[in-house]
C-alpha cells in the first residue's frame, strides 16, 4: 500500500518497524478528519488517533516520536484483520487517493 501512495505528494510513514496489519501515515496539510469520513462513505473504517486516544489532538504517538506537531496532526491510521484480502487493500489505496485528491482541490 506505501508504494501505491507514493503517487501522493507529502505523505510520511510513521515509524520504521510497525506490526504488518497496521499501517499509521500522516497526510501533511491535509484535514484527516474530513478524509476519515469520505473514506467511511467508501466502507473504509480508519482512525485518526491511536486505538487508545480518544480527546487528543492528533496522535500523541507521533507527536512524541517526531516532535511534529502537523504530522501528528494529519494522521491516519488503517488496519487489516485477518480476512482481508490483497482485492481490499487496493481498493482501500484507490480509494484513498481518489479522496486525498479530491481534498487537495478543494
Amino acid at each position: 500500500m506505501v508504494r501505491m501512495l507514493s503517487v501522493l505528494e507529502s505523505v510520511e510513514v510513521n515509524g520504521t518497524n510497525q506490526v504488518p496489519h497496521i499501517l499509521n501515515i500522516s497526510l501533511l496539510g491535509r484535514d484527516t478528519d474530513y478524509l476519515l469520513m469520505l473514506l467511511d462513505a467508501d466502507g473504509f473504517s480508519v482512525s485518526t488517533k491511536s486505538a487508545c486516544e480518544s480527546d487528543a489532538d492528533g496522535s500523541r504517538p507521533v507527536r512524541i516520536f517526531t516532535d511534529d506537531r502537523e504530522r501528528a496532526s494529519s494522521t491516519l491510521r488503517i488496519s487489516w484483520g485477518p480476512t482481508t484480502t490483497l482485492r481490499d487493500v487496493r481498493r482501500c489505496a484507490a480509494s484513498l487517493i481518489r479522496n486525498v485528491r479530491f481534498i487537495d482541490t478543494r
